[in-house]
């Protein structure tokens, strides 16, 4: 019974021993959120009145092997991050990225994550191209066509009542 409780107390230590902690994230009126976590550990955040987590795996120099978990979806997402890309997510399903998770810094078992608010409504950023992009062009370059075939045309009809 001894030896039964001893084992006990070793598997208890050691699931504590693996679990991380949990770091609770508040985005809203913030566009970038910079939080560092090391490994085991899960980020939990709102977004839209939803709880969504992301599990920091594994940390190596490669890189951030990471799960997410978005509320509504059946299964986890599964994704490796590093300096050179990021993990872009969308909670409300609508083609749209949502969230912008990069990696900063690795130190040891530690990462360093910058978590950026993207598609965010109202005087912060909304995705939407502004200033010079080809829509705004689109009326001034019809307007001069137009321009253009109506004086082609007056040429034309003056040049028919000439001969």
């Amino acid at each position: 019974m001894k030896k039964l409780l001893i084992l006990l107390f070793l598997l208890l230590c050691l699931s504590t021993a693996m679990a991380g902690e949990i770091h609770r994230v508040t985005l809203e009126g913030e566009l970038v959120h910079i939080i560092q976590v090391p490994e085991k550990d899960i980020i939990r955040f709102d977004w839209e009145g939803m709880e969504h987590k992301i599990m920091i795996r594994d940390v190596s120099n490669e890189g951030v092997s990471v799960t997410v978990f978005i509320e509504g979806s059946e299964v986890p997402y599964y994704a490796s991050i590093n300096y050179a890309n990021s993990l872009n997510l969308d909670f409300d399903r609508d083609n749209l990225h949502d969230l912008s998770v990069r990696v900063n810094e690795i130190n040891g078992r530690n990462v360093n994550l910058a978590l950026e608010r993207l598609n965010v409504q109202g005087n912060l950023i909304t995705g939407n191209v502004v200033g010079n992009s080809g829509s705004s062009n689109f009326g001034l370059i019809a307007t001069t066509l137009v321009l253009v075939a109506i004086v082609i045309l007056g040429i034309n009809l003056k040049k028919k009542g000439k001969v």
